[in-house]
């Protein structure tokens, strides 16, 4: 019905580039947004955009230096938080983030990034997928622009990767799992 603009910098300008949302929201609140600023988390406890890390170095970057919008976002495992109603359950920080140019990966909301390391061809990283069942099933699958693949699946956490073939002059543009 309505729509209202949140600033996570005011008088900053910023390139929104991805958005996630925990998948327990409803209790926690929390919400990661990718810009060319860094990367930001809101949460219940905070209640205010908090900047987990800036560009450069292993951090992913996002906006124009990111490549294509559509070649960037966050992803966050099922696992993700916190669920109170759950007993034993993992507490996991973990977050997921892509860019035209690769994939990585946090433990600890953002505050630091790992890039994996992916086969050598690739064009570009158009989407990325987690399994539902992660980390105990650590398959991640990543949509791609490259010779004759239009995918790629890893069944190790993003050690090894197995092309799926496709095509010249066809790309990956998204990917799913159920």
């Amino acid at each position: 019905g309505s729509w209202q603009e949140v600033k996570v910098e005011v008088d900053q300008q910023y390139e929104n580039a991805a958005v996630a949302y925990s998948p327990l929201h409803s209790q926690d609140e929390t919400t990661f947004v990718a810009t060319s600023m860094g990367v930001y988390k809101w949460s219940r406890d905070v209640r205010k955009w908090t900047l987990m890390s800036k560009p450069g170095g292993n951090t992913p970057t996002f906006g124009s230096a990111g490549g294509p919008a559509s070649s960037q976002g966050l992803v966050l495992p099922a696992e993700y938080g916190d669920d109170l109603d759950r007993a034993k359950d993992p507490v996991l920080r973990t977050v997921f983030a892509f860019n035209a140019q690769g994939v990585y990966r946090s433990d600890n909301d953002g505050e630091t990034w790992t890039a994996l390391t992916l086969p050598a061809g690739i064009a570009r990283i158009n989407d990325l997928a987690i399994s539902n069942g992660w980390p105990a099933d650590p398959v991640l699958a990543i949509a791609v622009t490259a010779p004759d693949r239009v995918a790629y699946v890893s069944t190790d956490d993003g050690r090894t990767w197995r092309g799926v073939p496709g095509r010249d002059g066809l790309s990956g543009t998204s990917v799913a799992m159920s």
